[in-house]
């Protein structure tokens, strides 16, 4: 049998990635989410032996991230795009439904891209995980950025076509 403090880290790294996307959707900046999960991360640590082992871990996950948000927000009062409150609470509806289906999403695109040819996968990883823009990939690779920016639209489509198929199996 699993002990309080195993299952604690094992829903806690299972939940970083709606985490993640929740604080990200919240704030809009991928620095400042970066920033509060990271904070979250730590109020949920001290805050362990709260969890009620009984309830499903990401709804109380999220409620701390959402306290964290408020908190940042406050800090940041000069900032001129705040959410108010309500609207805090409908967003964090939508996205708890989203989060719970991240897991089979992220495996399900993991096996996607697994079956794709090198070239199309390095193109994709250079342009959404490292940040390059049309005009770098399209010099890396000797096609133009029109090509490029084609090749990601129809790359994206199939993407998303598999994973429903996945998720579908």
């Amino acid at each position: 049998m699993k002990s309080n403090q195993t299952r604690f880290v094992e829903a806690l790294t299972e939940c970083q990635e709606a985490l993640r996307g929740y604080c990200y959707a919240q704030l809009s900046s991928w620095p400042d989410a970066e920033e509060v999960v990271q904070a979250t991360n730590v109020k949920l640590w001290e805050k362990e032996a709260d969890w009620d082992r009984a309830r499903p871990f990401l709804p109380w996950a999220l409620g701390v991230a959402r306290i964290t948000i408020l908190s940042h927000f406050r800090d940041r009062q000069r900032d001129r795009l705040v959410f108010d409150e309500d609207v805090m609470t409908i967003m964090e509806r939508h996205l708890l439904a989203a989060a719970e289906e991240t897991p089979d999403r992220v495996q399900a695109l993991r096996h996607c891209m697994g079956k794709m040819a090198d070239e199309p996968r390095e193109i994709l990883k250079a342009h959404y995980v490292e940040g390059w823009n049309l005009a770098a990939i399209a010099e890396s690779v000797n096609r133009s950025v029109s090509g490029i920016k084609s090749l990601l639209f129809r790359l994206r489509r199939e993407l998303a076509g598999c994973i429903n198929r996945e998720l579908r199996t």
